[in-house]
C-alpha cells in the first residue's frame, strides 16, 4: 500500500508536507528513521534541491515526507516503487519500499538518487 496525496491507481501517496530517502533508507537498506537532501543539476541553467525524510513502517515499507525548491524552471520528479510523478513542492508518502528523486528541465533529467 502506497499513500500519495494525489489519486493514483494502486498504492496511495499523500501530497502536502516536509523533507525524505538509504544509501538512504527507501532503497532496500533497513533504516528506522532518517533524512537527506540532494541537489540536482540537470543540463542548462538552474538546479533543484530535494529533501526527504523516512520512518520504517515494518515489512520493508517506509513513510515520510519531501520538500523541494528549484531555480530557472527546474522541477523535481519522484520515483515511488516504479511509479514516476512530478512532485509538488511538498508532500508525504506511506507504504513505499523505494523513493528516489531527480531534477528535470524540460525533458532532460538527472539520474535518480
Amino acid at each position: 500500500m502506497f499513500l500519495l496525496g494525489i489519486a493514483i491507481a494502486g498504492p496511495v501517496l499523500a501530497l502536502g508536507a516536509t523533507p525524505a530517502s538509504a544509501s538512504d533508507a527507501p532503497d532496500g537498506t533497513i533504516a528506522p528513521k532518517g533524512s537527506v537532501c540532494r541537489t540536482h543539476n540537470p543540463p542548462g541553467p538552474g538546479k533543484a534541491t530535494a529533501c526527504r525524510t523516512w520512518n520504517a513502517q515494518g515489512g520493508g515499507y517506509y513513510g515520510g515526507s519531501w520538500t523541494w525548491s528549484g531555480t530557472h524552471g527546474v522541477y523535481v520528479q519522484g520515483w515511488f516503487d516504479g511509479r514516476v510523478m512530478t512532485l509538488p513542492e511538498s508532500g508525504f508518502y506511506h507504504g513505499v519500499k523505494k523513493f528516489l528523486t531527480r531534477g528535470c528541465k524540460g525533458s532532460r533529467c538527472t539520474r535518480w538518487s
